[in-house]
């Protein structure tokens, strides 16, 4: 039995949303040797967990947020903009017409990549503390 074009799409999409959040999380993971601790004068296992934790923290909230205004068709950061294009720009989105048409999946990737370095840096702290 054949799939159909829909269900094949949303098993894709799905899937790089997937692998996308577990890239996010094993870069997260192990960007723990590549943070520059000695220019930081972290030279305790505290401080370093420390830094480590703030870089997953905000690359995790920069992704989430990110992801999540590309989904509201929001990530147009050109100059301030007159009331009648930020409402087109809204009728678009709802049509479907966003920035991001081609690479639907994009922001959801962001989001899940986001949530994923967040995610990490609980279960990391979560365990650490437990």
């Amino acid at each position: 039995m054949q799939a159909t074009v829909p269900a094949t799409i949303l098993r894709t999409t799905l899937l790089l949303i997937v692998i996308g959040g577990a890239v996010a999380a094993a870069v997260g993971l192990g960007a723990w040797h590549l943070l520059p601790y000695e220019a930081l004068e972290a030279r305790t296992f505290a401080d370093r967990f420390a830094v480590w934790e703030g870089v997953m923290w905000g690359l995790g909230a920069a992704g989430t947020l990110f992801g999540a205004a590309a989904l509201l068709n929001a990530t147009d950061l050109s100059s301030p903009r007159p009331l009648e294009q930020v409402q087109q720009q809204a009728v678009d989105a709802r049509r479907g017409r966003t920035l991001y048409s081609d690479l639907p999946t994009l922001p959801w990737i962001l989001l899940s990549c986001g949530a994923a370095l967040m995610l990490a840096a609980v279960l990391v702290r979560s365990a650490t503390l437990g």
